[in-house]
């Protein structure tokens, strides 16, 4: 229930990331859920983003850095994935929940190699469709976090999560 403020610049793009993540290791297949409470960010792209972040290694950088991301920005709510070592990222539209409002719930989930995403508009009583794909050889072990960047490397973005929820269990 307590909220957590990650403040960062940078930006999403196909061939490299650059951005702010608090996270922590987690082993085996999971549900995550955050609630974002307000993202303020320089400027209006679908490269600013705030969400829900896996990677099996924090480390690597560039077409190097696998992940699986359900995220919101100023225009949108999208999935971001690198599936395999010097693949660009993809990133897309998330398919939109049935019911509307104010209070996103975004939710990552692991499903062995598989990471599934989508978001909640009515505080995480229904979620729009998922987007699923799979990263091959994802370790048992992996970081899952929040994360956030500006849309712009020399500008900052905050994003304010709350009710982070790992497997059903509230994580302060």
């Amino acid at each position: 229930g307590g909220k957590l403020t990650v403040t960062a610049n940078g930006k999403f793009e196909s061939g490299a990331q650059s951005f702010g993540y608090v996270y922590r290791k987690v082993s085996g297949d999971f549900t995550a859920t955050a609630r974002v409470v307000s993202f303020e960010v320089a400027k209006d792209s679908n490269q600013g983003l705030a969400g829900i972040m896996v990677t099996p290694d924090a480390s690597k950088e560039g077409t190097d850095f696998l992940h699986g991301m359900s995220a919101m920005s100023k225009t949108g709510y999208y999935y971001s994935y690198r599936l395999a070592s010097g693949e660009k990222a993809k990133k897309g539209e998330m398919p939109a929940p049935q019911a509307g409002g104010s209070e996103v719930v975004l939710c990552l989930t692991r499903k062995g190699s598989e990471l599934i995403t989508s978001y909640s508009l009515d505080g995480g009583a229904t979620f729009g469709g998922e987007k699923k794909n799979t990263v091959s050889g994802l370790p048992d072990t992996v970081y899952l976090g929040l994360a956030a960047n500006s849309a712009d490397n020399s500008k900052s973005a905050t994003a304010v999560f709350s009710d982070f929820v790992l497997n059903g269990n509230q994580i302060s």
